[in-house]
């Protein structure tokens, strides 16, 4: 359900609910990805992974490992590696003890963004049968997904890629 109630008291106190509820109308099917998202998260070199534990504390990190870093395996799935870094764990061990997550998929030229959410599945390199190398990555991730989110780009900067030599 889009618009739980904490939501719908939001857009009453803060926001017009009859264009909030034309906009919705307008998004369609929010649980599946549409072949054009589909190619958007394909192409993204980088995205922003939010998880929470189990007293509800959030951890938010930069996901990256260039452009295809994400697979999409079919219209309700995708997947990522988890490649080693500096051994804290938080997002996968947030995971194991609850397991929904978000994702913000954002790309600065041009400003675009599509928000996720899903329930994450931790897969070892040796179940995994996707198309991302293994070489280097610990653990797969597969997102579930529950709901997905065309945002606006609106105030998102238009910021220069710069290849890193």
């Amino acid at each position: 359900m889009l618009f739980h109630n904490g939501v719908q008291a939001a857009q009453k106190r803060f926001a017009d609910v009859e264009r909030a509820h034309r906009i919705a109308e307008m998004m369609g099917d929010v649980s599946t990805l549409d072949p054009e998202q589909q190619a958007f998260l394909e192409s993204l070199p980088f995205f922003f992974l939010a998880t929470a534990d189990g007293r509800g504390n959030i951890q938010c990190n930069f996901k990256g490992g260039g452009p295809g870093v994400i697979e999409v395996v079919d219209s309700r799935t995708i997947c990522y590696p988890e490649y080693g870094g500096n051994d804290l764990m938080l997002s996968l061990g947030n995971m194991l003890i609850h397991p929904y997550i978000g994702v913000l998929a954002l790309s600065f030229d041009p400003p675009r963004r599509l928000k996720l959410s899903g329930r994450a599945e931790i897969v070892s390199p040796e179940e995994y049968r996707g198309r991302l190398a293994v070489e280097g990555v610990r653990v797969f991730v597969r997102i579930h997904l529950t709901q997905v989110i065309r945002n606006c780009s609106r105030r998102i900067p238009r910021l220069e890629t710069v290849k890193n030599n």
